[in-house]
């Protein structure tokens, strides 16, 4: 499956912490990245800390997320507080080709069922989704008419104008 993709491997990590009965976290993030490109300051694949920054690919997203969901789990755990459900870290290798192998294979496979859901995102702020490739295949039917009398037609074209706009608005 991974290979018919085009990639060489891909390893998918769970770290699951249960505290007991309840709901399941699931905090997940991607190591991989797209090629660094032309122009770095600093070797990007280095991670070197220069003036209290950290330089390198990912070092904003995705690898810093691993760090950042590791501490936030630690730190929970270290309150020494009666904890309820549980946390899961899944750290998949896929989101720059999609996600089928990473988190959504962890999902078809049956390997999680989280309740919610926490993803790397693009702004500092919570939201309920995440920009995405929605693929769907519609048919609308229209009626033809006379130019004489469009009123007696229906624009198929039209129709999907106006669903291609609620689609964009919602």
């Amino acid at each position: 499956q991974v290979k018919a993709a085009g990639l060489e491997s891909i390893t998918n990590l769970i770290v699951r912490r249960r505290y007991g009965a309840g709901r399941t976290v699931a905090l997940n993030a991607h190591g991989d990245v797209v090629p660094p490109g032309e122009g770095w300051t600093y070797p990007p694949y280095g991670g070197e800390v220069h003036d209290g920054k950290l330089y390198g690919r990912a070092s904003a997203v995705s690898k810093c997320d691993f760090a950042t969901f590791i501490f936030a789990t630690r730190a929970l755990e270290s309150l020494g507080l009666p904890l309820k459900g549980g946390i899961e870290l899944h750290f998949t290798y896929d989101e720059e080709f999609g996600g089928e192998l990473g988190p959504g294979w962890l999902l078809e496979k049956g390997y999680t069922k989280p309740g919610l859901l926490i993803a790397a995102g693009f702004s500092y702020q919570v939201v309920t989704a995440h920009n995405g490739c929605l693929q769907m295949e519609v048919t609308l039917h229209g009626l033809a008419s006379h130019a004489a009398y469009p009123h007696t037609g229906v624009d198929a074209l039209q129709a999907a104008n106006k669903l291609l706009t609620a689609l964009y608005a919602y």
